[in-house]
Parts: C-alpha cells; structure tokens; sequence
C-alpha cells in the first residue's frame, strides 16, 4: 500500500497544537536545522539527535521513553522500523525526502510522493511550515547540496558570507556562509552531551554573526576540536592516489564519525570520480559513497556481500563486513567499466 502525502498545513497544526513535541532529528546539518526550524517557531519540545544510520529501529523506543511527549517529529531518517512506530503510542510525524517509506500510523510528508524527482532537503520542508529563519534554512539545504530558492534574500542580507552561485559545493567550500555549515555539522560529533551544550545558543541566535564571532564561546570550542581531526584526514587523504574513475579512502576509526564530511569535500576537489570514504569499526567498513548514480552502483555492488546501505541518488552511504570490503571495491569498480 502506497503511502499518503499529508499536507503541511495539517503538520503545522499537529505540532502548534501539542504540548510536549519530541523531535528525533538525523545527525547531520539537514537534521540539525529541521529541527532548530521548528523549535524556533513553536518554542517548545525537546530534540534528540539520531547517530543510528540509516534506520531508526524499534530499539530506541528506550531512548524515546526517557522523555515526556505528547507527539514525535521524525526528521530526515532514511528508514523508520513499522514496530518503532507501533510502540511510540502517540502521534506521529514523519517529514523527509528519502525513498518513500510505507508505514501506517503516522503523518507522513515526503515530497517525492507528488514528485518522484523531487528529494528536496528536509530543511525545506520545515522551511516551508514555519517560514522564518532563512540563514539556518540556508545551512541544512545547501549542506544537501541544493541552493535555496531565497538565496537572493541571503546574498542580500550577508553579502559578505554568500555570493551567488548555482554549485552548493562552492559555498560549502570557498564562501565564509560554509563555515556555518562545518559548524554544525562537527558539533553533531561525539557525545550527545555536545549538541545540548550549544543548543542554547542555536536556539536564540538572531544572526549567524552570533555564532560565527564568538570565538571563546562553546560551539567555536566544539567546532575547532573536531576541525584538527578533519583536517589531518583531509589531508593524508589528499596525498592518497586515485584511478581515472575512482578514489578510495580508508581509516581506522577514531573518536569522531568523518566519513561524510569527508567525502563530500573530496568529492568536489575530484570532479568526476566516484569517492568511497570508508572507516574500520566494530569489524565492519563504514563508509561514504558520493559520485554520480552512486546509490544505483551501492546496490548493484550490495548483491552477495554482508552489509547494508541506502541515501540519494549521488550521495549514500552504509557498511560491510571487513571481510568483504575488498570484494565489494572489485564490485564497485567493475561496475564504473
């Protein structure tokens, strides 16, 4: 049975009507800025990142249970288990843009159900619910690589930090509005202790000049922390060679999650090439893939082998088992043949 588009119109009535909103956001500045969004607007609730990629299952119903709800907003999860959904026992909300889900018993909204091509961000989605907030709206959209369609708005508001451009990688990486976008992704890093640190600040900043001069305060010191880090992978990754189609990088796993992050940003200095970005945990190969048609190629190159992925069309990511990452990299490039 196919899923049904609820309107946001309804969604934006659920939400202002409730007391007590949980909002289980995925870790990352689409999830983080969906979240900031609503909160903004409707001032209250309480938000829980997410770091279980890709599924949210119904294991973490414990977690959900050590709160006081009357309703959950799910926030740019990729796949959300039917059973956790059964056992919340309240409304629930759901906004993505994923491949669409078929689960009964929430208020689903994905833009891919009106439009099968469209997979704008979820920061959209909520942009378009609350309208307000267009700087941290700015962040999640082009952190999803796409441009906003306000960006005129924030190229007038911040010339000095956003110039216009139809490429996101280019702000990500060559304007000052970036920066914002590293913020907050690398504050997600680590305990969740972090991320309720520096909500206070996210929460009442009337600017992103708030956060981007205040050098001593405690997003600037969680950011720098995890920026070292970055920056050493970066770069013995940039020292790393790379074929004519693709470009493999592999690390041991550290303190903090970077395979994205990464990427990402070797995605764009590699124009052309598929990049996997993969770290040792747990005796699995988590990675990255970005590339063009990189989902199709992750499930071609998923037949046979132990492990599990999903994401965008030229953005996903997932893992193997360490014994299989070899064959999975022989499958992977016989497929760019």
């Amino acid at each position: 049975m196919m899923a049904k588009l609820t309107e946001l119109k309804k969604i934006r009535e659920l939400i202002s009507k409730a007391s007590s909103p949980l909002y289980l956001y995925d870790d990352d500045p689409d999830g983080l800025c969906s979240f900031l969004l609503l909160k903004r607007k409707f001032k209250k609730g309480e938000g829980l990142p997410v770091k279980t990629a890709p599924s949210l299952k119904a294991d973490f119903i414990g977690n959900i249970q050590k709160h006081s709800y009357d309703i959950v907003v799910i926030l740019d999860k990729p796949i959300v288990e039917q059973e956790l959904i059964d056992r919340i026992k309240r409304p629930v909300v759901y906004l993505d843009h994923h491949p669409i889900q078929n689960l009964k018993g929430v208020y689903y909204y994905n833009p891919r159900l009106k439009n099968k091509k469209d997979n704008s961000p979820t920061t959209k989605i909520c942009y378009d619910i609350v309208k307000q907030d267009e700087w941290i709206a700015g962040i999640g959209i082009i952190a999803d690589w796409f441009i906003p369609s306000f960006i005129n708005k924030l190229i007038k508001k911040y010339p000095d930090l956003i110039k216009k451009t139809r490429n996101p990688p280019e702000i990500m990486f060559n304007q000052r509005f970036g920066m914002l976008i590293r913020m907050l992704g690398f504050i997600l890093k680590g305990d969740n202790r972090w991320i309720k640190e520096c909500m206070p600040m996210l929460e009442k900043a009337k600017n992103p000049y708030e956060i981007l001069n205040d050098k001593e305060g405690t997003i600037m010191e969680r950011f720098q922390e995890v920026e070292k880090a970055y920056e050493i992978l970066l770069e013995n990754a940039l020292k790393e060679p790379a074929d004519e189609k693709l470009l493999v990088i592999s690390y041991p796993s550290g303190k903090y999650s970077l395979t994205g992050e990464l990427a990402n940003e070797l995605f764009y200095r590699n124009p052309g090439k598929l990049v996997i970005v993969a770290r040792e945990k747990d005796n699995e190969m988590r990675f990255s893939l970005r590339g063009n048609n990189a989902l199709k190629i992750l499930k071609k190159s998923m037949k046979k082998i132990n492990g599990y992925g999903g994401g965008h069309e030229n953005a996903c990511g997932g893992a193997v088992a360490k014994e299989d990452f070899t064959k999975f990299l022989e499958k992977i490039r016989k497929s760019l043949k």
